[in-house]
């Protein structure tokens, strides 16, 4: 079967969601949860941050393992004693070349988040972002922004699974690669895939939106 956003969600399973109740202890906070039906689009896994939640607590690896195996698909998630929060570092531990490295980018378009995936050897050019039409202005989201808009650190981001709402943009120069290698969720591990896969997983846009070259 291909790999597309709704083979992805016929095979995930409907699951029930449970909450602490009023009188649990103050420590157990409300957690977010996977959904598969999000305003971005039928059939794509997204998650979802309950009223109360807290957004700020980072989440990493667990919840990009638990998108892969409620999808149906056996990922193996590379990790690495150094960082490989920058795209140098990520490509030297795994000996690829730093172009497949897939940065997820987040940026702000007024105040709508924007992420955009692209390869580590581009970057984004914020004026092609402007052209999508989310907001006037457009900026890189700072490390508090990161954070409380993905739930994942900064150099940590992948591109799965983001909350639900936010559009996701693949830069064409991931084309360049049969493999590509986004983190996952840790600033020291990463995933292996490829730029049609990558699309399926995330419903993403395929746009041209790096900065040209010279």
């Amino acid at each position: 079967m291909a790999i597309t956003p709704l083979a992805i969600a016929s095979r995930i399973r409907p699951r029930s969601v449970s909450f602490p109740p009023a009188n649990a202890a103050p420590f157990a906070p409300r957690m977010p949860h996977f959904t598969t039906n999000p305003p971005g689009g039928p059939g794509i896994m997204a998650l979802t941050f309950p009223r109360g939640c807290m957004r700020m607590e980072t989440r990493g690896e667990r919840e990009v393992r638990a998108f892969f195996e409620a999808a149906g698909l056996a990922k193996e998630i590379h990790r690495f004693d150094e960082s490989t929060h920058n795209s140098e570092q990520a490509a030297r531990s795994l000996g690829v070349e730093i172009g497949q490295i897939a940065k997820t980018i987040l940026l702000l378009a007024d105040d709508a988040a924007v992420v955009v995936v692209i390869s580590g050897d581009r970057r984004v050019d914020t004026k092609k972002v402007r052209a999508l039409g989310h907001g006037k202005r457009v900026r890189l989201a700072g490390p508090e922004d990161v954070v409380s808009r993905t739930g994942f650190a900064v150099g940590a981001v992948s591109p799965v699974p983001l909350p639900a709402g936010i559009p996701v943009y693949l830069d064409r120069s991931l084309r360049r690669y049969p493999d590509i290698y986004p983190a996952a969720g840790e600033t020291n591990n990463m995933f292996r895939t490829t730029p049609d896969e990558l699309l399926a997983l995330t419903g993403a846009t395929e746009r041209d939106l790096a900065r040209e070259e010279g």
